[in-house]
């Protein structure tokens, strides 16, 4: 299944030395990553790369669910614009003593449970001064 709106194909970047590795964590909903290329990248990775070489193969219920948010991904772009009207908190790694709130949003949180969540945090940092 080719998979669209990729960020490297709207740059406009195909090429055969270049290999395309994304994480499946957050945006597909499952857990893994994922390296795409040419033919000869992709056989060569099999052949040679250690860390294929010496693991065990992904359930095939994860490899279902992974295509069925790629399918989400593909056809629902509604999806991706309610996250955008509703942007998280994702501080990057932060140093020691200083550890932050980390809030994650999804496609089923309403911006009304997002209003409750700011009124609520808000309360709590009331509470504590």
């Amino acid at each position: 299944m080719p998979i669209r709106n990729f960020s490297a194909e709207l740059a406009g970047l195909e090429s055969p030395r270049i290999a395309y590795v994304g994480t499946l964590g957050k945006a597909a909903g499952v857990s893994g990553a994922l390296v795409a290329g040419s033919v000869d990248l992709i056989e060569m990775l099999i052949q040679r790369s250690r860390s294929y070489l010496y693991t065990t193969a992904s359930p095939l219920a994860l490899a279902c669910a992974l295509m069925k948010s790629l399918e989400l991904i593909e056809t629902e772009s509604w999806r991706r614009q309610h996250l955008g009207a509703l942007p998280a908190i994702r501080p990057p790694t932060v140093p020691a003593d200083t550890a932050r709130l980390r809030i994650s949003l999804s496609v089923a949180h309403s911006e009304e449970d997002v209003g409750r969540l700011v009124d609520a945090l808000r309360r709590a940092e009331q509470a504590s001064w």
